[in-house]
């Protein structure tokens, strides 16, 4: 079971079965080989990308269902063709949620990569009603549970850079500081207890 340190939410890549991971290992290399790239990533780029994508919808489900009792459905599903990715994470009472993960790539550790990391959404991708963000640890074994933003308050604080995806390219993408956003558990207590209004 993950567990709370301080403001932020810590699970470990060991707490979920060797079925969950194989799983994840599989979707990741069908949508490889199979789905639009975005960002012109190399192919093993591409695969660690969208395997740390979906573990980490893992670990969000794994939260909600270990702190909340909320059991939410994971996607799966291949859409041969095409870029899936700006698809909905998840949905809670109406509030669209959108899961965003960071590698410490620098081993910085994780208080300075929540200092200095953004919410990153691709330039091309709406905002959803709710972000929270993934910190990863550059081994892959610890993801914590950050932050999270309402959309109102992503927008009105967000600007626009560009940021290296590998290989020397770099895409532009909305960001907003980490530390622009609310306590994890504030904005799920919220959307836990609250329909979105229409």
């Amino acid at each position: 079971m993950g567990k709370w340190i301080k403001d932020f939410y810590l699970v470990e890549k060991d707490e979920f079965s060797q079925e969950i991971l194989a799983k994840i290992d599989d979707f990741a290399q069908k949508v490889t080989s199979e789905t639009y790239d975005r960002f012109s990533y190399d192919y093993e780029r591409r695969m660690e990308t969208i395997r740390i994508g979906k573990l980490s919808e893992e670990v969000f489900a794994k939260f909600m269902f270990d702190e909340y009792n909320i059991r939410l459905e994971i996607n799966y599903d291949i859409y041969e063709g095409i870029d899936n990715v700006d698809e909905d994470d998840f949905e809670v009472n109406g509030f669209k949620i959108d899961i965003k993960s960071s590698k410490d790539t620098k081993k910085a550790g994780f208080e300075k990569c929540f200092s200095s990391f953004n919410f990153p959404v691709p330039a091309d991708q709406e905002v959803k009603d709710v972000t929270y963000s993934i910190i990863y640890s550059f081994d892959l074994r610890y993801y914590i549970i950050c932050a999270a933003i309402f959309k109102n308050d992503y927008l009105s604080k967000q600007h626009f850079g560009k940021l290296d995806v590998g290989g020397g390219v770099y895409r532009t993408f909305r960001l907003c500081k980490l530390t622009n956003g609310s306590k994890v558990k504030r904005v799920t207590d919220w959307i836990v207890a609250h329909k979105k209004e229409n």
